[in-house]
């Protein structure tokens, strides 16, 4: 008795119509054809034909092993679901974690200020000079 096309893993109803309008009508025939041919059959690709190949392989082959057994029902494959893992959160150092002095902050305040308006500019210049004990005019 031949093995049904459909029994083979990646085979559907569909599959088997257009492999059975091209002459191959059971999972032997399938198994037994070269690559080429199956490739010729629309929907084959040389990587789906080799997958469809092997998989008839290993269903004729472990077929008279399950002789006398029921046919167990086909279960759709479906592919396993890779979750993906949350990023690790970074942990900050000691050095990070410390704000900036204010000080810093303010000069870099001041000194775009500055460049942008000259009598900031030259306030600046005199308190400088105040807190050296020179003047500048």
């Amino acid at each position: 008795m031949a093995t049904t096309l459909i029994e083979v893993n990646g085979i559907g109803p569909a599959t088997a119509k257009t492999l059975a309008e091209h002459g191959i009508k059971s999972a032997e025939d399938l198994a037994g054809a070269k690559l080429g041919t199956i490739m010729a059959v629309p929907g084959f690709s040389e990587i789906r034909a080799n997958k469809s190949i092997a998989a008839a392989r290993a269903l004729v082959t472990s077929a008279p092993a399950a002789k006398g057994k029921a046919p167990a029902a086909k279960k759709a494959a479906s592919k396993p679901v890779a979750k993906k893992k949350p990023a690790p959160k970074k942990k900050k150092t000691e050095k990070k974690a410390k704000a900036k002095p204010a000080k810093k902050a303010e000069k870099s305040k001041k000194s775009k200020t500055d460049k942008k308006n000259p009598a900031a500019k030259k306030a600046k210049a005199s308190k400088k000079a105040k807190k050296s004990g020179k003047k500048k005019k």
